[in-house]
């Protein structure tokens, strides 16, 4: 079995290398408001202090980024982590997080869809294995390398 951890806010680094020491396979960091740390300064902070660990965002909200914006940053931290980068997603937020971005959330499947499609071409052969979340199991048949869902009660 693999374990993982989800990076708390604070000193990626730091927490990072004692996940790593302990034993575990991985570290987490979230994507919105309640995590306070930006998801790619936490997780590269946390690549560059370890040498084996998986760094891995869960929920990134990839429907509501700019494509080729989030393209540069994921391509930059698998770099970054020397391939061990491991590309949790997510469809988006709440209504909240579509209003910021500009964008109607009515589409949240077909920008998923479309982002999902186009990201290995901008990756450009640098792609990590995506883990996609929640909802999105059709996603994940098409174009994931897992399925992470959440909030399910067994």
């Amino acid at each position: 079995m693999k374990i993982g951890v989800v990076l708390p806010p604070g000193d990626a680094a730091a927490d990072a290398r004692h996940a790593e020491e302990l034993g575990l396979d991985s570290v987490w960091h979230g994507d919105g408001p309640v995590t306070r740390d930006d998801w790619t300064v936490a997780l590269a902070a946390a690549a560059a202090a370890t040498s084996h660990i998986g760094v891995g965002t869960y929920g990134l909200k990839l429907a509501v980024r700019p494509l080729t914006s989030a393209a540069q940053q994921i391509a930059d931290l698998q770099r970054v982590s020397r391939g061990r980068l491991i590309l949790g997603i997510r469809r988006g937020g709440d209504e909240a997080d579509w209003a910021a971005a500009g964008i109607p959330a009515d589409d949240q499947r077909g920008r998923l869809e479309r982002a999902l499609e186009q990201l290995p071409q901008l990756l450009d052969g640098e792609t990590p294995p995506f883990w996609i979340g929640n909802a999105a199991l059709r996603q994940a048949a098409r174009h994931g390398d897992a399925w992470f869902p959440t909030r399910i009660t067994p």
